[in-house]
């Protein structure tokens, strides 16, 4: 039986989700906040995505969730381009809502699961997620 890990860019970006989620929990939970990309990873894998694609599940929130502790939105952005990319940062960045946007990011989220149509409202929030990153229904 041959067991095969994760590349070592996915290795990386789960460190670096690791370290600027560090000390955030899941709502609700006591899990820690990490739980969900490493679970947006394994979904997107098991659909066949590329690395690239892989790593921007796994970062997709560490710009909205981590400008704190000395850490802006440009320095983040900056960081995750030097790190994993244009192609990465163009695809985390399509995730979170533009700077002059006036809406707020929940309503931001509501409307593009909104968009993304026919996904059913039983699946876990994960689910959902990594439909729109899959293009998956």
């Amino acid at each position: 039986m041959t067991v095969t890990g994760y590349s070592d860019v996915i290795n990386h970006a789960l460190a670096f989700s690791a370290k600027h989620h560090d000390r955030q929990v899941r709502k609700g939970t006591k899990l820690p906040y990490l739980t969900h990309p490493a679970n947006v990873a394994i979904i997107l894998t098991r659909y066949g995505r590329d690395n690239d694609t892989v790593v921007a599940g796994i970062l997709h929130d560490v710009i909205e969730d981590c400008v704190r502790d000395g850490y802006t939105r440009d320095m983040l952005e900056q960081r995750i381009g030097d790190k994993f990319g244009a192609k990465v940062l163009e695809t985390v960045s399509s995730f979170q809502p533009t700077r002059g946007e006036a809406i707020i990011w929940s309503a931001w989220r509501m409307r593009t699961m909104m968009h993304a149509g026919s996904v059913p409202q039983t699946r876990s929030t994960t689910h959902r997620q990594s439909s729109l990153i899959c293009g998956e229904p």
